[in-house]
């Protein structure tokens, strides 16, 4: 079995975006594989030089004092916030790209830095595109004002020869109606390329069979809420949630039947969460929440939550060959109580889980009591 330490990594080696961690030097510590796609750099390439190295002039030469600068003030001009930048290539190419980055802090108190990037050249030419074909059409309209003026400085020649004048009148209503279908058929594009990447966000984020966050997002929320949690000084908790029985049901009943098993128990969990908490499906009949109900004066309400879950997940189906008793058993784990680092967090939540399946299922178990199970 991976390693918390190998998992995380294999993990972060799944992500689609680029993702960079550096120390309060600027020093590279981390450098996933989608990193080395976009940069052209092995991680054995990078890891300990400067993050500079990946970026641009004048950048590159600012970029020290830039976050030396963060460090004295702590005033976050770009710690957390999504925009455009440049970076650099291995070959010394100009990458268009999007960055986000975000700061965290080790038990210790030292901070760290990660960024997450993607390359954006493909938007970028569709937008040069967009701009063209704007231009273009702000050029055949002022053409047609000129032609409109020619007309009336003419007038008397056009009053002249009148089949000339109905054919000229014909063939601008014509250009007129091109110039408008030209203007429609660009915003066509533009809602259409809003709603891709819509789309595209959403299917990158959301399991498609139950409509909850995937593993990827679920965990990025869980940062998140780690570091709300450590900002407000409350207790965060994971609650890693395992069907009983759910195997009988795709056996019996069919895989059809087990699908729509598992979207009745992603309604559940939303109909059952507060709007601060959040619900993921993990893969196969796995689910996770990650909730901030309590504070540190009453860690019970946690308790109170998922036996709140086990109770609402208790889902007998019936099939040609009798009824499966679908239930619940639910591992919880505590943040900062249990772990700090949020795969381990995880695990600990999934290790309490199996030691609720070993004392019988349908049940709650915190990890801090899977000792005195044992």
């Amino acid at each position: 079995m991976l390693s918390t330490t190998e998992l995380g990594l294999s993990v972060l080696d799944a992500i689609a975006d680029a993702i960079v961690l550096i120390d309060e030097q600027g020093n590279i510590e981390l450098f996933n594989r989608a990193a080395s796609e976009i940069f052209g750099y092995a991680p054995e390439e990078v890891l300990g030089r400067n993050v500079k190295v990946l970026m641009p002039e004048p950048v590159s030469s600012q970029h020290d004092l830039y976050l030396r600068r963060y460090q004295e003030t702590s005033i976050p001009h770009i710690i957390g916030v999504g925009r455009d930048v440049e970076g650099r290539h291995k070959d010394g190419r100009v990458l268009a790209l999007w960055l986000r980055i975000g700061e965290l802090r080790t038990p210790d108190g030292r901070r760290r830095f990660i960024g997450s990037m993607r390359d954006i050249a493909e938007r970028r030419r569709l937008e040069e595109e967009l701009r063209n074909a704007n231009t273009r059409m702000v050029a055949e309209i002022e053409d047609r004002k000129k032609i409109e003026l020619e007309l009336l400085q003419h007038k008397h020649e056009l009053e002249r020869h009148t089949v000339e004048l109905e054919y000229s009148r014909t063939s601008l209503e014509q250009v007129a109606q091109q110039t408008v279908e030209l203007a429609e058929g660009l915003e066509l594009q533009r809602q259409e390329l809003t709603l891709a990447k819509q789309h595209s966000d959403y299917l990158a984020s959301h399991d498609t069979l139950t409509g909850l966050l995937n593993r990827r997002a679920f965990m990025e929320t869980l940062n998140l809420a780690a570091n709300s949690a450590l900002r407000t000084n409350t207790l965060m908790a994971v609650m890693f949630i395992d069907l009983d029985k759910f195997k009988g049901v795709n056996d019996l009943a069919g895989h059809a039947r087990g699908d729509e098993l598992l979207k009745t128990v992603a309604g559940i969990l939303t109909t059952n969460l507060r709007d601060t908490d959040i619900a993921g499906r993990l893969g196969g009949d796995e689910f996770a929440v990650v909730s901030n109900l309590a504070t540190k004066s009453d860690p019970e309400s946690f308790r109170r939550l998922a036996e709140r879950l086990r109770q609402s997940l208790s889902l007998p189906v019936k099939t040609d060959y009798g009824v499966v008793d679908v239930r619940a058993t639910i591992g919880v784990a505590i943040y900062p109580t249990d772990a700090t680092d949020m795969d381990e967090l995880l695990t600990c939540a999934d290790r309490a889980m199996y030691a609720g399946k070993n004392r019988g299922r349908d049940v709650v178990v915190f990890y801090a009591e899977v000792g005195a199970l044992a």
